[in-house]
């Protein structure tokens, strides 16, 4: 988080009340550290799976967390070439959103979307984070969400967005499986929806691929 200019990291903390539909109560609270930071009511060390008869399935959390040599092997400069658009029943939804005066400047962005383009990895607060100059050249917001690639398997990383420092969005999403070089280097990477379609593909812009 961005906020421990106001706070140090051993003061922020936050908590919750967890009730089931029977009546159980859980309440927990969450420190800004990396072992031991989810706490009982009493502050009290609490094991993560107490809280699984609670969220019925749900994923209590994402770890965004990459060490420095497993990071290595991605980051980098990267042509990004998306292979389709969306639907044209996804692209109707769509335009009925935006404001007729804005519909020419959205169709050219989404026709120019499918150039081949140079994005980057960077490996910056123990994260992997995907930056994409074009996409960027499109808004002036300063709070455009941040592309944190999160590690699910192997080589495997879900898409997800970081706002002010916070993860915003993620879950059941698109995913980027990485390939390797003999050396152990992802060289080469496929974009897919959470369908398992082809949204876009990746190399690397030396590997001549």
């Amino acid at each position: 988080t961005p906020d421990n200019f106001v706070h140090p990291y051993d003061q922020l903390l936050v908590g919750g009340c967890l009730t089931r539909d029977n009546g159980q109560e859980l309440s927990f609270q969450r420190r800004k550290r990396r072992v031991g930071d989810l706490l009982d009511g009493d502050g009290n060390p609490l094991d993560a799976a107490s809280l699984e008869p609670f969220l019925l399935g749900v994923d209590p959390g994402f770890v965004l967390t990459v060490e420095a040599e497993e990071a290595a092997r991605y980051t980098g400069e990267w042509t990004w070439e998306m292979t389709a658009l969306p639907s044209e029943e996804e692209m109707e939804v769509w335009r009925e959103s935006v404001p007729p005066d804005e519909l020419e400047e959205w169709d050219a962005y989404w026709t120019a979307s499918l150039q081949p383009r140079v994005v980057q990895i960077a490996y910056q607060d123990e994260s992997l984070f995907l930056y994409d100059p074009w996409e960027m050249s499109f808004t002036e917001d300063p709070d455009l969400p941040a592309f944190v690639l999160i590690p699910r398997a192997q080589g495997i990383y879900e898409a997800g967005y970081l706002l002010k420092g916070e993860l915003a969005f993620a879950g059941g999403q698109s995913y980027i499986e990485f390939e390797f070089d003999d050396a152990g280097r992802a060289v080469a990477g496929v974009y897919r929806s959470p369908e398992d379609a082809v949204l876009a593909r990746m190399r690397r812009p030396d590997d001549g691929g």
